[in-house]
């Protein structure tokens, strides 16, 4: 199967920092990530592989506390040779975790000699930049590509140009911004089929068609070990895992429905500050929930 993707490269900065977990965000502590390796190291995150290595498409990878991702901190930290921020990565584990189909299309990739673990990488760079030891001016980077150099699948980094990809547009809620989804089977519509949505979901704001990247979040149907809050207080995965009702609150969709699935575990990722102030206008709830009743423009 051969993918072939346009690249969403942003003129505008794509943001002025990294935080995570929206549970926490919520109360207005979201955890900031280091930006640079020398505060990663000053904040006990661990080099993975020798020192000088570095992969040519997605750059030096960081571990939290440890020289490997582990199922309480699976989130991982890519940075330039030049020592500023490339991307992020996950770990994920346990039967189902990823969907074969996921597998298969890329999205998911299998751990070298581990049953039942898969990882998956966000760049916010181009991949001549990884190994460059020449500073770049943009603080996060200019694009948000899953599995750099082997998949290239290209996030929309506005409202406008997911819309005109067939994205599906869902609820906009509090710190987060408008959810947006695609379906690789079905889309613009939605299958409910957890193999088939994409599982990197991005958020933007406002929740108009003007709306710009605020952040994204990793997605899997299966609860991961991290979203144990009594046990890994937190862990990256955010607690407690969502229902599918609770998942179903992401979807301006009476009909959303998950067959087969009893949990879905979330990792989101901050790219913007107003994460701190971003509230939904006319909407319900601690999440402020709205849904917008329509969305049109002329696509070219």
């Amino acid at each position: 199967l051969c993918l072939v993707f346009a690249v969403f490269v942003s003129a505008e900065p794509l943001g002025d920092g990294l935080w995570r977990t929206f549970n926490l965000a919520l109360l207005g502590k979201a955890p900031t990530l280091p930006l640079t390796i020398s505060e990663a190291e000053s904040q006990d995150w661990q080099r993975m592989g020798a020192v000088g290595d570095c992969d040519p498409s997605l750059g030096i990878r960081y571990a939290y506390k440890d020289d490997n991702p582990g199922k309480s901190t699976p989130l991982t930290i890519y940075y330039t040779a030049a020592g500023q921020i490339a991307g992020v990565a996950t770990n994920l584990y346990g039967k189902g975790s990823a969907p074969q189909n996921l597998v298969d299309m890329g999205f998911w990739i299998p751990i070298d000699g581990e049953k039942n673990q898969w990882m998956m990488s966000v760049s916010f760079r181009a991949p001549e930049q990884m190994c460059d030891t020449q500073k770049q001016d943009e603080l996060l980077g200019d694009r948000v590509i899953i599995n750099q150099a082997t998949l290239n699948f290209s996030i929309p980094l506005t409202a406008a140009d997911a819309y005109c990809g067939d994205w599906t547009f869902g609820s906009c809620m509090k710190t987060m911004g408008q959810h947006w989804y695609y379906d690789l089977a079905g889309a613009p519509y939605l299958t409910w089929d957890s193999a088939n949505l994409l599982p990197i979901v991005p958020m933007y704001y406002p929740p108009t068609l003007n709306g710009t990247l605020n952040a994204f979040f990793f997605a899997t149907p299966v609860a991961q070990p991290g979203s144990d809050y009594l046990l890994h207080k937190p862990g990256d995965w955010e607690t407690p895992d969502l229902s599918p009702s609770q998942m179903c609150e992401n979807f301006c969709n009476s009909t959303c429905e998950w067959p087969g699935v009893d949990d879905w575990s979330t990792m989101h990722i901050y790219l913007n500050s107003q994460w701190s102030y971003i509230s939904c206008e006319n909407g319900h709830g601690l999440l402020s929930i709205y849904c917008p009743d329509s969305m049109y423009m002329e696509c070219q």
